[in-house]
């Protein structure tokens, strides 16, 4: 686990810097840190599925995001509302969910990830 939030102080130190340090302190002590994992079978059950794929979702499209979630292991697939088509994806030191709880707006894309990956 140090691995994992030593890499996410990492990417959050890279993301803010030059921001005031008690904006960082604040911004830090209202994080709340959520750990999904490929082979922690618990997760599965905290993500809702998609209707008719079996591809857990992190975050829906035309939902507004729970939160701003970084990526510090694996990847995560940008996809329509239904996870059918492929926009993109997203990798280690990336973030999303960003747009949506900073201006108040739905998710344009859902953020899923595929069972058959393995944790990177």
């Amino acid at each position: 686990m140090d691995e994992v939030f030593g890499k996410f102080y990492e990417l959050f130190a890279d993301l803010f810097e030059g921001t005031d340090l008690k904006f960082q302190r604040e911004l830090l002590a209202c994080s709340k840190l959520n750990y999904y994992s490929l082979n922690n079978p618990k997760d599965d059950l905290n993500l809702p599925n998609i209707i008719d794929t079996l591809l857990p979702s992190i975050e829906q499209a035309e939902k507004m995001s729970s939160c701003v979630h970084f990526i510090i292991r694996g990847q995560v697939h940008m996809m329509d509302k239904n996870c059918l088509y492929h926009y993109g994806l997203l990798e280690v030191g990336s973030y999303f969910g960003d747009i949506s709880v900073l201006q108040g707006t739905p998710n344009q894309f859902s953020f899923c990830y595929n069972l058959d990956e393995k944790d990177s």
